[in-house]
């Protein structure tokens, strides 16, 4: 891990503090990044329910760990950012076989 997430509410009050991991290799060729684009949103989709589940459970209970709930949702945002990063290189490596 090599960042970390904090949050604040509208308050400024500090609620939330999770370690994030930022940099991944990203392959070079198009096969390579299609796997990892389906393994990271395989993740992704895991997270997001897991932060749905916890959100329920929440609001279901009004009591909760608040600080689970904020890791997952940094963690849920690191994966969507490193989504990101792979369909733009995907788009770059499609675009330049098709240039070909």
């Amino acid at each position: 891990m090599n960042r970390v997430y904090q949050d604040w509410n509208v308050k400024r009050e500090h609620i939330c503090e999770a370690a994030v991991e930022t940099h991944h290799s990203i392959p070079d060729t198009l096969d390579e990044l299609q796997a990892l684009e389906r393994q990271v949103e395989r993740e992704w989709w895991w997270l997001h329910g897991a932060i749905s589940a916890a959100a329920q459970l929440q609001a279901e209970r009004s009591v909760g760990d608040v600080k689970s709930f904020r890791e997952m949702q940094a963690q849920a945002r690191a994966v969507d950012r490193r989504r990101l990063l792979i369909a733009v290189r995907i788009a770059e490596l499609s675009a330049r076989r098709d240039a070909r």
